[in-house]
């Protein structure tokens, strides 16, 4: 579970990255 959630959050996190730099792009 634990490992689960770290995956989902980093996936989160990627994913709001890869929008503001769309953004910014």
């Amino acid at each position: 579970m634990t490992i689960l959630f770290i995956i989902s959050l980093a996936v989160f996190v990627y994913l709001i990255y890869s929008l503001i730099k769309a953004e910014r792009f």
